[in-house]
């Protein structure tokens, strides 16, 4: 009788207690809660004192008696909800197992892990196959690890993925992403015990956050990074394109300068830079590297011939022996746009510089030039200017807004892409109108000439104004007059490469060309040469090198500034079918233009993608003052190389004025054509703007491919741990055995049970309340 008691009893106190009497007896109590003891005491005595002072205000009908008790009920339950909250649990020990530890070990798997160049005895072999044999080889982490360590392999290149057999390490991963690989493999063994994380790669990370930020996450958990090192740190015999600088859009005619930058390692024999339309090459130069130098800055010129959005790419044939060539090309996307270019020429007095010049852009029908020669005070003849051009809808006709001076409006002078000031004063101008061409040149992108004459740079007042701050020259206050004298100019360094200068294409012939030609008439004298800016001419004057042309950039736009007033004289004294004038004079106002931006403008945020990444539009739109117009209706168009078209409304950015923007999925290789459209009658003189990319396999992975020991080493030192090139991995090996035997074998794992959530808590906590309310209505405080 007595055991079905003692059992009855055993079972009501599991009930309550959640456990047996002896789990008690054996164990300690915890606390799981994170939160310190002092903040749960500071937690009681703060709800106690609120109970407090809430009774304090009961009724003095009340006895004090009661309300003792009502107060201890009530802190009662807060006291019993603190203890709940702090998750007390039962600890008690496991008896004594076997402990094993975990050090995972993560391969690159990337494509440049196929690269054939970490060494195997006296051949080359591939660096995956490097790291399979430091993974599965005889003597390798994974041949004898024993029970007492676990390595759980992964391989990595975008993502990290668990593997088990050497077939699945294998190089086809299009980026590595270091950052993500050390961080999802912490995360995945955050509650095992690890001792060390091994880590094989070239380290040439291309994706994702800083690698030695992962590395400070195993750090911060006491987990030692060792790194192996596979590969060599410079290609043999490679050839790769670096960096490239194109311009989005040409207008017709207009050349397209082209800023390569290349490597050539272990390459020193001259080579060839190619720019192809498809495999039809348009241009090429040589390369000839200098000695102890294995990058060279290349500049290529082309004029594109083919309408529209068209794919073009660099080149460098591969060398023999060369071993990879992913990276020998890039490719870039052109729009050729078929427009007149809009040239404003104004000019102070009647003089040859302005007949011959206006001429001979007027002649061509790619130049829509406008001619304002002032006549007298308030008088200007205006020619070439459109009576039906409107530069903005209600607004007087460009021929009519001329008439009264200077543009005076945005709307007006940004219907023009360059601007020519001849012989004429800075008084002329009205102190916004400067201010108004300074952020034409500045902000729109536009172009500036100022040619020499009486009235020009510092003769012309144009000292500390807005105006002579755009130019690439000092503007002396006063300046030194105007010189009337015949002379022949130099030219300066390198001078006759840039794009204005190059009549021909052979260097030879254009600098005959260039010796060959007349004097100069007059000489307006300024000061140096700004920082920046380019010296094309010059002309000796008692050992000054004093500047004729000289070019550079001014914000978004160009300037130029051509002190002689007397470039015409190069006409008269050359045959009448000679175009040496007219050729120079075309080819540097289209350089001055090529940055002047449209109203209606669309690029993508790169030029080369790989299939199903996401390419992002973004459009910028402007009304006839080139102020951002945030409510347009704004279409792109999408055609892939299968002729499938893809339509996108484009939203504006908030926080971004004029800014659309809008994405597509490429999933097909090959060039894609993009037009944008606004929808309203509004643009129907602005006309779509085009532009393109390519979808194309990734080649990241070979760009500036060698092995990257210094990062490397950086991140295994981060965490204490070391780095090992692929022929020291040995030591590795020692390392690991020795840390590994100094390990407890044993271990006594502790065991904890909640009783946070046993019955006779809440039964406590009901039967208070309960008390409590009973006490209340007795009372009439209910």
């Amino acid at each position: 009788m007595h055991e079905g008691i003692s059992a009855a009893m055993s079972s009501v106190f599991e009930f309550l207690f959640k456990y047996p009497a002896g789990e008690y007896v054996r164990g300690r109590l915890v606390w799981l809660s994170a939160m310190r003891i002092e903040l749960r005491l500071l937690l009681l005595l703060a709800l106690a004192g609120g109970v407090w002072w809430l009774y304090r205000r009961t009724s003095s009908a009340v006895s004090a008696r009661r309300r003792r008790v009502l107060l201890a009920l009530r802190v009662a339950v807060l006291l019993l909800a603190v203890v709940v909250v702090s998750a007390p649990a039962l600890e008690s020990d496991r008896p004594d197992t076997p402990r094993s530890h975990f050090m995972p070990v993560l391969v690159d798997c990337s494509r440049s892990m196929s690269i054939r160049d970490a060494r195997r005895d006296e051949a080359l072999i591939a660096r995956i196959d490097a790291a399979n044999r430091l993974a599965f080889g005889p003597k390798g982490l994974l041949a004898d690890s024993g029970q007492r360590t676990k390595m759980p392999l992964y391989a990595f290149d975008e993502t990290l993925r668990r593997v088990d057999e050497p077939e699945a390490l294998a190089a086809r991963g299009t980026a590595t992403n270091l950052f993500a690989a050390l961080r999802d493999a912490d995360a995945e063994m955050r509650h095992l015990p690890v001792i060390a994380t091994v880590l094989i790669t070239d380290g040439c990370d291309n994706a994702g956050g800083d690698p030695l930020s992962a590395a400070g996450l195993l750090e911060r958990r006491g987990v030692p990074l060792y790194v192996i090192g596979v590969g060599s740190p410079n290609l043999p015999k490679d050839y790769e394109v670096l960096r490239l600088a194109a311009p989005r859009r040409v207008r017709r005619n207009t050349d397209a300068e082209l800023r390569v930058t290349v490597r050539h390692t272990d390459l020193p024999e001259p080579f060839d830079v190619e720019v192809l339309r498809g495999e039809f090459p348009v241009a090429r130069k040589t390369v000839r590297p200098e000695p102890d130098n294995d990058i060279s800055e290349v500049h290529i010129a082309f004029t594109p011939l083919v309408k529209g959005a068209t794919t073009y790419k660099v080149r460098i044939p591969p060398a023999p022996g060369e071993q990879v060539t992913d990276n020998n090309e890039t490719a870039f996307v052109l729009d050729l746009y078929d427009e007149r270019l809009p040239v404003l020429y104004v000019e102070g007095s009647p003089r040859d510089e302005f007949r011959f010049l206006w001429r001979a852009m007027h002649r061509d029908k790619e130049f829509r030039v406008v001619g304002m020669l002032r006549l007298a005070e308030d008088r200007f003849l205006i020619q070439g200017a459109d009576d039906a051009v409107r530069p903005a809808p209600g607004a007087p006709t460009e021929k009519e807004s001329l008439r009264r001076g200077f543009p005076d409006t945005p709307e007006l002078l940004n219907s023009f892409e360059a601007v020519i000031l001849g012989d004429i004063e800075a008084d002329f101008f009205t102190p916004e109108q400067q201010e108004m061409l300074k952020t034409f040149v500045e902000q729109r992108g536009g172009g500036l000439l100022m040619l020499g004459g009486v009235n020009a740079f510092g003769a012309g007042g144009y000292a500390g104004t807005p105006v002579g701050n755009l130019l690439p020259v000092d503007v002396v206050p006063g300046g030194k007059g105007y010189m009337r004298d015949t002379f022949k100019p130099e030219f300066a360094e390198d001078g006759l490469n840039h794009l204005a200068m190059q009549l021909v294409d052979d260097p030879v012939a254009n600098l005959q060309l260039w010796r060959q030609m007349p004097e100069l008439i007059g000489l307006t004298r300024v000061g140096d040469l700004k920082p920046g800016a380019t010296m094309l001419m010059s002309h000796d004057m008692k050992g000054r090198e004093a500047p004729v042309l000289a070019v550079h950039r001014a914000g978004a736009g160009r300037a130029a500034a051509f002190t002689s007033g007397g470039s015409w004289y190069w006409q008269m004294s050359r045959p009448a079918d000679d175009l040496f004038y007219e050729k120079f004079w075309k080819q540097m106002i289209r350089w001055l233009a090529v940055g002047a931006e449209a109203r209606l403008d669309v690029r993508t945020d790169r030029q080369n993608y790989a299939r199903g990444q996401r390419v992002v539009l973004r459009a910028r739109v402007a009304d006839e003052a080139m102020r951002p117009v945030n409510d347009a209706v704004v279409t792109a168009v999408v055609t892939d190389p299968l002729e499938t078209v893809t339509r996108v409304r484009m939203n504006w950015v908030l926080g971004e004025d004029g800014v659309y923007e809008a994405a597509v999925t490429p999933t097909i290789e090959g060039a894609h054509h993009v037009t944008v459209e606004v929808e309203g009658t509004r643009w129907e003189a602005v006309g779509p703007a085009h532009t393109g990319f390519r979808v194309a396999k990734p080649v990241a992975e070979f760009r500036n491919a060698g092995l990257k020991k210094d990062l490397l080493r950086k991140m295994a030192a981060a965490t204490g741990g070391r780095y090992f090139d692929a022929e020291d991995a040995g030591a590795l090996f020692e390392q690991i055995a020795e840390r590994t035997a100094a390990l407890p074998s044993r271990q006594a794992e502790p065991v904890r049970k909640p009783i946070w959530n046993m019955p006779v808590l809440l039964l406590a906590m009901v039967g208070l309340l309960a008390s409590e309310w009973l006490i209340r209505r007795r009372g009439n405080l209910a």
